[in-house]
């Protein structure tokens, strides 16, 4: 009995890890989008409401992207190493996936900014 339960927390775990990993990723996708509508204004004004709406929006998805990628990325590592202790494999992937899903912001913000 007592191993169903931890089966079902430990999938309960890896789930929200995903989703906070996607949830990284549709952030940093945003960031992208916030960039394009910060440089479309097309007026004579040196700072249009445009710039600063979507450098504020930048900004707000930067925090989330660094939030959201980072705890699904930690919660994904922690229930890899519960996943392999307690030989659940059939919901590994799971983990594994948020893990790589929450580091890929990461790596491309270090791209980015190292290059």
């Amino acid at each position: 009995m007592e191993r169903k339960t931890s089966y079902g927390i430990t999938l309960g775990f890896s789930i929200v890890s995903l989703i906070f990993s996607i949830l990284g990723i549709i952030s940093m996708i945003m960031i992208y989008v916030m960039f394009i509508y910060a440089g479309s204004g097309h007026g004579t004004q040196a700072v249009t409401n445009e710039a600063v709406l979507g450098i504020t929006g930048a900004i707000f998805f930067i925090g989330m992207m660094w939030f959201f990628a980072g705890l699904g990325a930690l919660i994904g590592f922690i229930m890899t190493i519960v996943g392999i202790a307690s030989k659940n494999t059939k919901i590994l992937w799971i983990p594994v996936v948020s893990l790589i899903l929450g580091m890929i912001p990461y790596v491309i913000t270090m791209m980015f900014a190292f290059r």
